[in-house]
């Protein structure tokens, strides 16, 4: 916990955009176009751009609106965002709901005959004996497992709060990055003699 309040403070105090002292020269600079806008791509081009490629991301809706529900990071997602960027994890972790740390699994609430249960633990007799309750038919170790390997624990975080924190991380790279609404990707050909691709957009353009 502490050092997520510490990265959230860092971030905090670092509101800066980009310098163009961390943008490489153009005639060394790789271009890059991502199709899709959404949290993919997004994640893309914000690696990409830590890396100084220039990224253009082509968006097929006509402007960014809040929709979709939550959207579970598992502990392993976790762990790449936070490589990407610290700043990242920690305004993602600002607005995160934690589920691992709690039981997850697969069970029956509902009985076949009508009555409710909820037993505290598994055991594994129900397999072989009707009488044993097998509320709880598997348990998922989240918790464990992320201890384990020392990874964040799996949680939740608004789909549409997740894709604003990307969008907001991206364009601090304003020398590098341009987000195109209304361009649905079709295809791409490769071009000839010089090791790059033509985007072909819904509109054949």
């Amino acid at each position: 916990l502490n050092s997520v309040q510490s990265l959230q403070v860092s971030v905090q105090n670092s509101l800066k955009r980009v310098t163009k002292s961390t943008i490489p020269d153009e005639d060394v600079r790789t271009n890059v176009c991502v199709a899709g806008g959404g949290v993919g791509g997004l994640t893309t081009a914000l690696a990409l751009l830590k890396q100084g490629c220039a990224v253009t991301v082509l968006e097929k809706t006509s402007k960014f609106a809040r929709f979709g529900g939550p959207i579970q990071l598992a502990s392993n997602a976790l762990s790449t965002l936070k490589q990407i960027d610290e700043r990242l994890f920690a305004r993602i972790m600002a607005k995160f709901t934690f589920t691992g740390t709690r039981r997850t699994g697969i069970k029956d609430g509902v009985r076949s005959d009508g009555t409710f249960r909820m037993t505290p633990v598994i055991d594994h007799k129900y397999m072989v004996d009707s009488s044993t309750p097998a509320d709880w038919f598997v348990s998922f170790p989240l918790k464990e497992c992320a201890d384990f390997f020392g990874l964040p624990y799996t949680g939740v975080i608004d789909r549409p709060v997740l894709q604003e924190i990307l969008l907001e991380e991206c364009k601090r790279y304003e020398d590098l990055f341009e987000i195109r609404n209304g361009a649905a990707v079709k295809g791409y050909a490769e071009s000839c003699g010089d090791n790059g691709v033509q985007i072909i957009l819904h509109d054949d353009t």
